[in-house]
C-alpha cells in the first residue's frame, strides 16, 4: 500500500514510461498514489511496476538515479491528474472508458499417453483395486494402460451416495496409485465406488476394501 507516504517527486518518463518517487518526510502532506494506480488498467500497473524495478538495479551501482529530488519537481495538487494523462491508454481500452479490471490467462493442460504396445484389457474395472485407509480412498492400476476416472460417487454400506466428484476426477496410471479427493468420508464409511471408466457410457462398480485387507489380497503366493 502507497497510501499515506510522503513524496517529494513523482513523474513519468517519456522515453520509458517510468514512473519513479522518492520519500521525504518533510513534505507537506501525506500523499496518496492509489487514486492514481486505480485509475490503471492491470497491465499497465505491471508494466510501470518492472520499469521502475529495471530502472533501480541498473542504477543501484553508481547510486544515480534518472530523479534527484529538488525543487522544479515538487508534487503540486494537479500533478496527479496530468500524470495520468501522460500514461499511454493500454490497448484495447478507450480513453474515458473506465479501465479498472481484471485480466485473466486462462491454460489449458492436455494429457497426453504413450501407448505401451500390449493390447488394453477389455476389463477396464478389473484393473483397479481400490483401498480405503483412515478417510481417503485411493486406486491401483494393475493394467498396461492408463485408467481414467470420472463423476465418481462413494457409496455407503446401503448404497447410497456419500460425495460425489462430478466431471473428471483424474488418471490412474499403469502401475502407478491415484488418491481421489474426497473431503468427507471420514462421517461416511465408504463400501463401493461408481464411476465412468475411460470412454465408457455406463457407469462401473468397484469394490472398496480395507488397506490391511487389500494388502493380504495382494501379497505373492
Amino acid at each position: 500500500m502507497l497510501t499515506g507516504y510522503k513524496f517529494e517527486s513523482i513523474r513519468v518518463l517519456h522515453n520509458e514510461r517510468i514512473v519513479a518517487w522518492e520519500v521525504l518526510s518533510t513534505a507537506a502532506d501525506p500523499i496518496d498514489l492509489e487514486h492514481f494506480f486505480s485509475n490503471l488498467a492491470l497491465d499497465a500497473r505491471v508494466e510501470l511496476f518492472f520499469a521502475q524495478l529495471v530502472h533501480v538495479t541498473q542504477t543501484a551501482g553508481s547510486g544515480k538515479y534518472y530523479l534527484n529530488a529538488s525543487a522544479d519537481v515538487m508534487l503540486t495538487p494537479h500533478f496527479l491528474p496530468r500524470l495520468a494523462e501522460q500514461v499511454a491508454v493500454p490497448g484495447g481500452h478507450q480513453a474515458g472508458v473506465d479501465r479498472n479490471g481484471v485480466h485473466f490467462l486462462l491454460r489449458y493442460s492436455i494429457p497426453l499417453f504413450i501407448a505401451s504396445g500390449q493390447a488394453e484389457s477389455k476389463d477396464v474395472a478389473a484393473q483397479l483395486t481400490c483401498t480405503r485407509q483412515d478417510a481417503s480412498i485411493s486406486c491401483q492400476n494393475r493394467g498396461t494402460a492408463h485408467v481414467r476416472l470420472s463423476h465418481v460417487e462413494a457409496l455407503n454400506a446401503q448404497g447410497q451416495v456419500a460425495e460425489t466428484l462430478p466431471g473428471l476426477a483424474g488418471y490412474v496410471l499403469p502401475g502407478q496409485r491415484f488418491v481421489l479427493p474426497f473431503k468427507q468420508l471420514q462421517r461416511h464409511p465408504t463400501s463401493s465406488l461408481r464411476a465412468y471408466l475411460n470412454e465408457h457410457t455406463q457407469a462401473s462398480l468397484l469394490n472398496v476394501h480395507s488397506a490391511a485387507v487389500a494388502t493380504v489380497d495382494d501379497a505373492p503366493r
